[in-house]
């Protein structure tokens, strides 16, 4: 299918700090509310360009209707860059995406890039097609499922007494504490493969994040030893979501992954959660059971897609 041409009303533009409100409020309209409210409340990364993120606005009649966001991870091979492109259903079909594609993709060349990654909903044909007709790929499927708080029973999922539950508000705040949780995280939990950042940058994007909150990084240990995180938060008034969960090698299969879902469970629920929401990949069918057990409902997910530049 030939590319529709760049319509000539519309604009696009990096982002500024002034930006914030307008940024907010198109996140509201596409239901992007955890981001909407971190924008709002100041706790998003700077909007302005910088050394691994650029932000755009698409304008019509001088008005925001799209957004993009071309970033790096710095721990991860060069060349490797991921993309956003978010248009509102109700401006769909009117070239915004393509603008906001041709300038996206341009700069993440100029930037050194050599392979594109990107997402999409599981139900979402139409934005699928789009990255298709783009020479993207399916590169693998991240379920997401939410667990109804009002009606679980923890009692009805025993936990090994072996395994202790504490998160990093009850240690000191101080380097030997952030080390082990960065060893665990990046290390431990990956058995020393895949892309380990140094302490410095693991310092910067969690530590220094935004969405950063001691009591959310949950830890289980048996004896003195650190076998197992879960990372929960709170994205809206009654909706937390547990980010990621995870169990050193040598420890699976001993109750601890359980035990965090539980801790995480629990977490949100004194925050006043009447629901949390989580994700995983297609490959890790030893976390969807636990999920399934727990009673987790599925509803749809993503398509993790790839492009060679």
């Amino acid at each position: 299918m030939p590319e529709r041409p760049t319509h000539p009303d519309i604009h696009v533009r990096p982002l500024t700090k002034a930006d914030a409100a307008s940024l907010a409020a198109l996140f509201d309209t596409c239901g992007w509310r955890a981001e909407a409210e971190a924008v709002r409340a100041g706790r998003s990364a700077p909007l302005e360009p910088s050394e691994t993120t650029i932000r755009w606005f698409a304008e019509r009649d001088g008005h925001p209707a799209g957004f993009a966001r071309v970033s790096r991870d710095p721990y991860v091979e060069a060349g490797r860059f991921n993309l956003e492109i978010l248009v509102p259903p109700s401006q769909r079909g009117n070239g915004l995406a393509h603008a906001l594609w041709q300038v996206a993709s341009a700069e993440a060349r100029g930037r050194g890039a050599t392979e594109l990654r990107a997402s999409v909903r599981d139900n979402d044909p139409l934005a699928l097609a789009f990255a298709e007709r783009r020479g993207f790929e399916t590169d693998g499927h991240t379920f997401e499922s939410f667990l109804d708080l009002e009606t679980f029973e923890a009692a009805n999922h025993p936990v090994p007494e072996e395994i202790r539950i504490f998160s990093m508000a009850d240690l000191p705040d101080d380097e030997v504490s952030r080390r082990k949780l960065w060893r665990l995280n990046d290390w431990d939990l990956e058995a020393g493969e895949g892309a380990c950042r140094s302490f410095e940058q693991f310092t910067r994007d969690v530590f220094e994040g935004y969405w950063y909150r001691p009591e959310g990084q949950i830890v289980a240990a048996i004896d003195e030893e650190w076998v197992g995180l879960s990372a929960v938060g709170m994205t809206g008034e009654a909706k937390g979501y547990n980010m990621m969960t995870g169990t050193v090698p040598a420890y699976r299969r001993r109750g601890v992954a359980t035990a965090l879902k539980l801790s995480s469970i629990e977490w949100a629920r004194r925050q006043g959660a009447r629901q949390i929401w989580t994700h995983n990949g297609s490959h890790n069918e030893a976390m969807l059971s636990i999920n399934r057990k727990l009673g987790y409902q599925p509803v749809p997910g993503w398509l993790r897609l790839k492009r060679e530049i």
